[in-house]
Formats: structure tokens, C-alpha cells, sequence
């Protein structure tokens, strides 16, 4: 456990939160808690929450009640029994699930339009993604420091989010699966190092469930394989 002297010269530990108060100051800066988020590739990945828990209706035949509302929220292939096909895997929506249900709570309370779009669902997934972005570079935060110095460690991290585009995922199209997946291929390097490492066998079963998730989000992931 830290104590508090340590956390006071854990640079990596202050490198994660002045991280997140940059993404913190960026998002009210430029008022993105108010902005649509749900745009690029992100509708399509998106798509499984609002069908499944607000229209009940993988099928997405909801979509037809309402062309005009719908036509650039969700993105789906006609296939040859009629039915439509979400265009993207269900990774994104599966591990988001919990927010996305605490958005629906608090559109009610809030009398915003519970419609799986409206703004307490983008900001309570957008929330849920920096809770994984924060436990993704916690677990990096303890891979670099198996090999590398506190300062280095925290260079690395502050790099890593504010000197890539991982800060744009996180902020402008934070509702994009790029900083979950970062996060969760995290957690298996973090995983398969460790059994490596101290040899136990639970952190191989944890490499697999997280390396399977990496790959449910986004099947070109099933590529970094060859790096473990």
C-alpha cells in the first residue's frame, strides 16, 4: 500500500492525474459536455446500447419510426433475410453497458430526451471511458516500472495521452473505441508480462479474458498477437 510520503514522490502517480485534469480543462474549455459525440465510427459502435436496453430491438426495426432522427446515428447493412447488421462488433457497447444505463437513469431525472442519445448518455460513457482510460494507464504505470525509474515511467505516460492522438480519443471523439481498447490491451500486456514474470497462472486467465476483449472491440487487434 502507499503511504503518503510515497505518493509525494511518485511522479507517475501525479503524471496520471495531471493527465486528467488536462482532459478535464479540454472538455470544459471547448464545452464538449454539450457537443454531439457520437460521430465518425462511433455511431456504429455505439449502436447495440440504445437498441438493446432503450428500443429493445437488435433487428433495428425502430429505426424506421424515425428516418429523419436516426439516418446519421446508426450505420447497419441490409443482408439477404432483409435484417439489418450493425456494421461494427459489440465490445465497445458490452463493456460500457453500466454507464450507459446510469445516463438513461439520470436523462429521466433530468427530463432530457431518453432516446439513448441525448446528452447524460454521452457524458456518462464519455465518463465511463476515462474510468477505463485511468485503470489502463495505472496497469502501464506498473509494467514501466518494472524496468524504468519513477520519472521516466511518468514521462512515458504524460507522452503517451497528451503527445498522441490517444488525447483527441479521449476528448473531441471520446465516444470512439481508440481509448478503451488502448486501456484494455493495457491490462493483457500488464497480464502477460506478470505471468511471465512471477509465473502464476491467473494472470495468463486474465491476459485471455482481456486479449479476447481487445479483439471484441475491434477485430484487428487479433494482430498484436504476434507482439505477445
Amino acid at each position: 500500500m502507499l503511504s503518503f510520503s510515497n505518493i509525494k514522490t511518485s511522479y507517475s502517480l501525479w503524471a496520471i492525474t495531471i493527465i486528467f485534469i488536462a482532459l478535464i480543462f479540454i472538455s470544459f474549455n471547448f464545452n464538449l459536455w454539450k457537443q454531439d459525440r457520437i460521430k465518425v465510427d462511433a455511431p456504429s459502435y455505439y449502436t447495440y446500447m440504445p437498441a438493446v436496453f432503450v428500443y429493445g430491438d437488435l433487428h433495428l426495426n425502430f429505426i424506421d419510426r424515425n428516418r429523419e432522427f436516426f439516418k446519421d446515428k446508426i450505420w447497419c447493412y441490409k443482408i439477404e433475410n432483409g435484417n439489418r447488421l450493425i456494421k461494427h462488433p459489440i465490445g465497445f457497447s458490452v463493456l460500457l453497458s453500466p454507464f450507459f444505463l446510469i445516463g438513461h437513469w439520470v436523462a429521466g431525472l433530468a427530463g432530457s430526451p431518453q432516446d439513448g442519445y441525448s446528452m447524460p448518455y454521452q457524458n456518462a460513457v464519455t465518463i465511463g471511458i476515462w474510468i477505463y482510460l485511468f485503470i489502463g494507464l495505472f496497469y502501464l504505470r506498473k509494467i514501466l516500472l518494472f524496468y524504468f525509474s519513477e520519472a521516466i515511467t511518468a514521462i512515458t505516460l504524460i507522452a503517451i495521452v497528451l503527445g498522441t492522438n490517444l488525447l483527441w480519443y479521449s476528448t473531441f471523439e471520446g465516444l470512439m473505441p481508440h481509448a478503451i481498447s488502448f486501456s484494455i490491451l493495457c491490462l493483457s500486456i500488464y497480464n502477460f508480462f506478470s505471468w511471465l514474470k512471477f509465473g502464476n497462472k491467473k494472470h495468463l486467465l486474465w491476459f485471455t479474458i482481456f486479449f479476447g476483449l481487445s479483439v471484441l472491440i475491434r477485430p484487428l487487434a487479433i494482430t498484436t498477437i504476434f507482439y505477445f
